[in-house]
């Protein structure tokens, strides 16, 4: 078991996926830099910039997320490989595991039409798996990441959810259809460009 982090853990405010982040990924990691041990504040800040691949850590349940997260990103892959009429074995990578489950609920979100919608559905999965294994860790490293993990979630629909966020998140969907192979999507946004 990891260092425990009493007073860090109890000062901060609750996180919830449909409300506004009580504060931006990169404060609460200048607050973790003062606070965590040179070790633990490392593997945060690699965490929470997404670079997982060189993380050595005896936290099994970091562990365990970054193998989900793996898997969920080679499901997401291979199913985007599968639509674009490409070889799914192509575009996963590393050591994973095949989820039955997660393909059902990539298929799901991706019927919907709003694309916002589907990455909602998408993160509400990784959501419901940090609060899974959150379950016991209170005040220890565990529930640090966690925390950390969930706010740059919610951080993320707080910035889409700006004007500015709304522009790039529009040149986002148009580039993931482009990529899709979606030929509809832009007939209807020549249409839509005719008509204005």
């Amino acid at each position: 078991m990891g260092k425990t982090y009493y007073y860090f853990a109890a000062s901060l405010a609750m996180i919830n996926f449909d409300q506004k982040p009580p504060m931006t990924v990169e404060a609460y990691l200048q607050l973790s830099k003062g606070l965590l041990t040179d070790e633990d504040f490392s593997t945060m800040k690699s965490l929470l910039s997404g670079q997982t691949d060189g993380i050595k850590t005896s936290s099994q349940v970091l562990n365990q997320w970054i193998i989900f997260e793996k898997s969920l990103k080679n499901e997401i892959a291979a199913f985007r490989a599968k639509r674009a009429h490409k070889k799914p074995e192509d575009y996963v990578k590393d050591e994973s595991f095949r989820d039955y489950s997660l393909q059902d609920a990539i298929n799901k979100a991706a019927r919907k039409e709003n694309l916002l919608e589907a990455e909602k559905d998408i993160d509400h999965i990784r959501w419901q798996v940090l609060e899974d294994l959150a379950v016991g860790h209170y005040f220890d490293i565990d529930f640090l990441y966690i925390y950390g993990l969930q706010l740059k979630i919610v951080e993320r629909y707080s910035k889409i959810a700006s004007s500015r966020g709304a522009e790039v998140f529009n040149i986002y969907k148009e580039n993931a259809a482009v990529l899709a192979g979606d030929e509809d999507y832009g007939k209807e946004k020549k249409l839509l460009q005719r008509q204005n």
